[in-house]
C-alpha cells in the first residue's frame, strides 16, 4: 500500500526537507570547516538477481546466492563529478591501509557510482566541498563470527567499535596525507 498525497507531503516537510536543509547550511557555512563530505550506506555480500553483476542475467525474483561477490568498499564520485580521483583514490588506499584489506577489495565507481545525494550536492553550481558516496560490504560486520541470524541480533558489540575506529582511522589518515 502506497501514502496518500497528504502523508508523503507531510513525510517530505518533515523529514526529508529538513535533512536537505541542514545539509545545505553545513556546506554553505564557511566557518564550519567542511572538507569533505561522505553519504555512507552498506551493500550486500553479493549482487542481487536484478542487478548487472548479479549472475542471473537481469532475472527477477527471490534473492539467490548466485551473485557476483561485491568489493569490501565501494568509494564512488560520479566518475569524478563530486570529487578530485586523486583525492578518491587516496581515500581508498587509507581504508586499504586502516582496514588491512588488499587494494583490489576496493572498488571505484563500481558497482555504483554514487547515488541521489552524492550527485545533487557534489555537482551543483558553486560546490566547492568534494562528495564520496562509500558503500561498506555487510560481510564486515553481519557475518557469524559477530551477528546472530536467528536473533538478529549482534553477538560481538566490539565488532561496530573496531569499525568506527578503522573508519575514524581512514579518515585521520586521509587528512594527513
Amino acid at each position: 500500500m502506497e501514502p496518500g498525497p497528504q502523508l508523503v507531503e507531510q513525510l517530505i516537510r518533515r523529514y526529508y526537507d529538513p535533512y536537505y536543509d541542514a545539509i545545505e547550511q553545513a556546506c554553505a557555512d564557511p566557518q564550519g570547516g567542511l572538507r569533505l563530505c561522505l553519504d555512507c550506506h552498506s551493500m550486500a555480500p553479493t549482487a542481487p538477481p536484478v542487478s548487472s553483476n548479479s549472475g542471473a542475467r537481469g532475472v527477477r525474483g527471490p534473492a539467490r546466492e548466485d551473485g557476483e561477490a561485491r568489493p569490501l568498499f565501494c568509494l564512488s564520485n560520479r566518475d569524478g563529478k563530486t570529487c578530485p580521483d586523486d583525492q578518491l583514490e587516496t581515500l581508498a588506499c587509507c581504508i586499504s591501509e586502516s582496514f588491512g584489506v588488499p587494494m583490489d577489495r576496493i572498488l571505484l565507481n563500481r558497482p555504483f557510482r554514487g547515488g541521489h545525494i552524492t550527485e545533487w550536492f557534489g555537482t551543483r553550481r558553486g560546490a566547492t566541498i568534494p562528495w564520496v558516496q562509500v558503500e561498506m560490504n555487510r560481510a564486515l560486520y553481519l557475518d557469524e563470527r559477530w551477528f546472530d541470524r536467528d536473533s538478529a541480533k549482534m553477538t560481538d558489540r566490539t565488532r561496530l567499535a573496531e569499525l568506527n575506529r578503522m573508519f575514524r582511522d581512514s579518515l585521520v589518515r586521509f587528512f594527513a596525507a
